[in-house]
């Protein structure tokens, strides 16, 4: 069983020069007692797909636009309050 599994994940920046596309696609799998390692040019989305997977963008004008199936197996909540 996955502990997590992304499919098919775009996240997209709305700006006044239109649609920017900072992730397309991308799909991962990661087991139980599995390590998974993203590695990436520069502005490649990294980071954004991170933040997508947390559902912690910062941004405004984002939208993660498909993000289907997203199944995550774990032992406390994303929104879980300090």
């Amino acid at each position: 069983m996955a502990l997590l599994e992304v499919n098919d994940l775009h996240t997209s920046f709305f700006t006044d020069a239109g649609e920017v596309k900072a992730v397309d696609g991308v799909s991962f799998r990661l087991d139980h007692g599995k390590v998974l390692g993203i590695v990436g040019e520069s502005g490649s989305g990294k980071s954004v797909t991170a933040y997508s997977v947390m559902q912690i963008l910062a941004f405004k004008n984002s939208v993660r636009k498909m993000f289907t199936p997203f199944e995550v197996n774990r032992p406390f909540s994303v929104n879980q309050q300090r």
